[in-house]
């Protein structure tokens, strides 16, 4: 079995050797894929692309996705050498984010305090 530094597997994962000799000569090291982390409300999978058995190549970013009512914060997360960064997202309700109301007709935010019109609703 080859062996690498931290933050990176060996591809193949190993080597065989036969007749003294290892079957292939040789291996390389490539960064790690990252485990996606799955926040309290997050949707199956967690990230709008890339998640491959819950795990993420290095160098991809995951965009958070979350259940209907939930918005990812930070909205975007990036796997390097098998560490996320940040190493998670939350999924947090309208409600925590200071909005009663959800995202308005053009799917931005409406801030507490200021006035804004959602689906007949004045917020």
């Amino acid at each position: 079995t080859g062996q690498c530094l931290t933050g990176y597997v060996p591809s193949p994962p190993t080597l065989l050797c036969t007749g003294g000799s290892l079957q292939p000569p040789t291996f390389n090291c490539l960064d790690s894929p990252c485990v996606v982390p799955t926040p309290v409300d997050a949707a199956n999978p967690p990230c709008v692309k890339g998640v491959v058995h819950g795990k993420m190549q290095s160098g991809l970013t995951c965009q958070g996705k979350c259940l209907p009512g939930f918005v990812p914060t930070p909205s975007s997360i990036i796997c390097r050498q098998g560490e996320m960064m940040p190493a998670t997202f939350a999924c947090l309700s309208w409600t925590e984010m200071g909005n009663d109301f959800g995202p308005n007709p053009t799917d931005q935010f409406c801030t507490a305090g200021v006035e804004c019109q959602v689906a007949g609703l004045k917020g």
